[in-house]
């Protein structure tokens, strides 16, 4: 978060946050921050919404990954390249280290994730302390490729990018949508109205060169998301006691809730 002090005046701006701790970073301390700033900008992006718990969700995707395993389908996770595919591609790996998830070929799709992870192992000191350690995203059971024609099915495919509108995660939407034991997993909340992942979610088919294709595929939405909810947002606010708060970032209808 940013707070910024001129002239007698003082403005908080939150950007995306949470207030709970994921993976491998801790959530945001109200605590900290400097209380009745004149003006508070906070994201509304999940201002409509509870969550149920974290763990909760995380148990819905391990049940979700593990039928589709046991079953010889493939998963299709689309995630964002920053910060979400390294969390989903660590817990993942702690997942089958530990026997929650068996032993399966898995994969990050992303050039950029993949870059990006490098950076991420240079600076594990700003991560939680669980994962202060050399190079903490280095992975044991996930590969690290760049190309689709690179993976060993059936697999778990972490890709990018995470609205599923290109790359490998279109891609591997055309290719295993239409088969019966494979599962997409959406992560995120939101998905924009173009989004070829939508389409195959609310209207059951993909579009391929003009052509539609029925999605015979599970697709499941659980979100994971790094933004803070109704809850989170209100405890913010309500701790922070601001004189002025500006919602940004977020669908009217969620700002309003």
């Amino acid at each position: 978060m940013t707070s910024i002090h001129a002239d007698g005046k003082s403005l908080l701006y939150t950007g995306d946050f949470c207030l709970h701790d994921t993976e491998i970073l801790v959530g945001c301390n109200p605590q900290l921050l400097p209380k009745q700033p004149d003006a508070l900008i906070s994201e509304s992006t999940y201002g409509g919404t509870i969550r149920p718990q974290r763990s909760e969700l995380i148990d819905q995707l391990y049940n979700e990954i593990s039928y589709t395993i046991k079953h010889r389908g493939n998963v299709l996770i689309p995630t964002f390249a920053f910060h979400r595919s390294q969390e989903m591609a660590k817990r993942i790996d702690q997942a089958i280290e530990n026997g929650t998830l068996p032993n399966c070929n898995v994969y990050m799709i992303s050039k950029l994730a993949n870059k990006i992870t490098k950076i991420f192992n240079n600076y594990s000191d700003l991560f939680k302390k669980t994962q202060q350690r050399s190079k903490p995203f280095e992975y044991k059971h996930v590969q690290e490729v760049e190309r689709v024609s690179d993976i060993e099915e059936p697999a778990i495919a972490i890709c990018t990018p995470g609205f599923g509108h290109a790359g490998a995660s279109l891609n591997l939407l055309n290719s295993w949508a239409e088969i019966e034991e494979n599962t997409i997993i959406v992560t995120s909340g939101y998905l924009p109205p173009d989004s070829p992942l939508k389409l195959a979610k609310d209207k059951h088919y993909i579009k391929i060169d003009g052509e539609r294709y029925p999605v015979q595929a599970k697709i499941v939405q659980i979100e994971l998301s790094g933004h803070a909810d109704q809850q989170e947002l209100v405890e913010l606010i309500m701790h922070l006691k601001p004189k002025r708060t500006v919602l940004v970032h977020g669908d009217l209808k969620e700002a309003e809730a």
